[in-house]
Order: structure tokens, then C-alpha cells, then sequence
């Protein structure tokens, strides 16, 4: 190759002569292109793939309920009748429109006592209080109860 001729190619491929800057910007165009697709095929990836879950909220919104339940006695009450109508009612109308819920009653040792739960209720999509314990007049051992909501 001719000392001569070099300098010019160079030029020519930098985009420094008349015809070479068109093949430098589509040059450019392209590789940005492939930038931005493999960088949304990325992020697209991994935000697909996140696991499905409840909504946090919904656990610390059934303790909630739990304690205001029990703040003026009414939840140990209940759960010593076992009245599943009073507490339905109770229940549903504290929780927001469209959320269903199961309750669970145990023993201190784990032993599940009694539960029950609204229709359209489904663990899969569920996010449970903490255990919360309840005291009543009547028996010296406390319940444990949990609150599970899903949406």
C-alpha cells in the first residue's frame, strides 16, 4: 500500500473527507441502537422475573386490626363464643373493600383451636399478621390468633 494512500483512508473512515461522515453516523446510529435494545432487554429480564408477592402492607394492616379488635376487649369475646358471624362482620367491614381474610385461632403450644375464612380467600396471594396474643377473663392461657388478607 502506498505511503500516500493511507492518510486518506484514514481520513475517509474517521468521517474527515466529503464522503465519509454518512458511514460514521450510521456507524454510531447502530451501535447505539444495539445499546439500547440489549440494555431494555435487561431491565425487561429482570423485572419480569420478580417474584409475585402480597402486598407488604396487608400484614401490618391485619395486626392492626388485631389490636384494635382487642383494645377494648371485643376480640377475646368473640373468640370465646366463637361467634364467626359477629367476627365476619367485624372483620369485613374494617378491611378494604375487595380484600378477603382467614382467622386463625391456636392454643400457646401451636395447636390450631379454630379458624375460619371469607369466600374468595386464597393463600397464594395472603400476607398474615404476627401471632397476636389474647387474653380472656375466663381462661388463664392466652389465645394466639392470626389475621391473613389477600386481595
Amino acid at each position: 500500500m502506498d505511503s500516500r494512500m493511507r492518510p486518506a483512508a484514514l481520513l475517509h473512515m474517521r468521517g474527515w473527507s466529503k464522503g465519509g461522515k454518512g458511514v460514521a453516523l450510521i456507524f454510531d446510529c447502530m451501535v447505539a441502537c444495539v445499546i439500547i435494545i440489549a440494555g431494555l432487554a435487561a431491565y425487561s429480564s429482570v423485572a419480569t422475573h420478580k417474584p409475585p408477592g402480597p402486598d407488604e402492607g396487608l400484614g401490618k394492616y391485619a395486626t392492626d386490626v388485631l389490636t384494635f379488635l382487642d383494645s377494648n376487649g371485643c376480640l377475646a369475646r368473640l373468640i370465646e363464643g366463637r361467634d364467626s358471624l359477629a367476627l365476619r362482620k367485624t372483620i369485613g367491614e374494617l378491611l378494604p373493600e375487595g380484600a378477603n381474610y382467614c382467622l386463625c385461632v391456636y392454643s400457646p403450644y401451636w395447636e390450631l383451636e379454630w379458624s375460619f375464612s371469607s369466600q374468595g380467600f386464597d393463600w397464594r396471594n395472603a400476607a398474615a399478621s404476627s401471632p397476636y396474643l389474647v387474653f380472656s377473663e375466663s381462661k388463664p392461657e392466652p389465645y394466639m390468633v392470626t389475621l391473613s388478607i389477600s386481595k
